[in-house]
């Protein structure tokens, strides 16, 4: 019931600071190019921080293999959502069933996840954060782009949070500690991703029609196999 009770509180403080990011579109304080630089520098430079310091913890042979156990259960659950994507959605388009497969992993799993489990939770969430990352530079790519657009090793091992999370393993691997101030200045620009997060999808959705969306009858297919069937599927999955 506490965490619940958490839970409720943290979307509730999420949806108000979203509403602030959907208010400065409105009264014209934020442009788009203003949007464009906060999105660039959350996905390039604050989530891959974050991933960061969530490794930055004592070395334990039993984390490590619950981190294993966590690759595995996002690789079974981004799978489960690309079989789900191609059976119910097939005559459905691209972008419908990209959003079936992806989600906002790291815009809101991040706020939701950091406040309740700490960096030991990040530090599992980066596994899925990692894998769908991976997934979305190479079969996101493949299908938005209908196989003509080349994908290479470089895209998939040079994203923002593939990069995080490599060092982030590397410095928890062979125990190297960052520098106190380091790591509290990290820390504290790391505490940027909620309130940052929030107001970017605020923005989005201040720019979106909401009346067209809600009344496009063949959206709420996709949305029902996005946000019932597909996270059921996982929840069975990980049980």
């Amino acid at each position: 019931m506490e965490i619940s009770s958490v839970i409720i509180n943290q979307l509730l403080q999420m949806f108000f600071i979203m509403m602030f990011g959907f208010v400065l579109v409105k009264i014209n304080f934020l442009d788009m190019n203003g949007s464009q630089q906060l999105a660039n520098i959350v996905t390039k430079f604050v989530i891959p921080i974050v991933m960061l310091i969530s490794f930055q913890q004592d070395f334990e042979a039993n984390q490590l293999q619950l981190l294993w156990s966590a690759m595995i259960g996002a690789l079974a659950i981004t799978l489960s959502r690309i079989a789900i994507a191609h059976t119910l959605l097939r005559n459905r388009s691209k972008i419908d069933r990209y959003a079936v497969v992806f989600s906002n992993t790291a815009f809101m799993g991040i706020p939701i996840v950091l406040p309740l489990l700490g960096y030991e939770g990040i530090f599992y969430l980066s596994m899925y954060i990692v894998t769908s990352a991976i997934f979305q530079f190479t079969y996101g790519i493949w299908m938005l782009s209908e196989g003509k657009q080349p994908i290479t090793i470089k895209s998939i091992l040079t994203n923002p949070a593939s990069i995080g999370a490599f060092i982030g393993f590397t410095l928890y691997i062979t125990r190297i500690p960052l520098p106190g101030v380091l790591y509290n200045s990290l820390d504290t620009i790391g505490s940027l991703s909620s309130p940052l997060g929030m107001m970017l999808l605020g923005c989005y959705l201040a720019r979106s029609n909401i009346k067209d969306i809600f009344l496009v009858k063949r959206n709420y297919l996709t949305v029902a196999v996005r946000l019932i069937i597909a996270p059921l599927v996982a929840l069975g999955l990980l049980w």
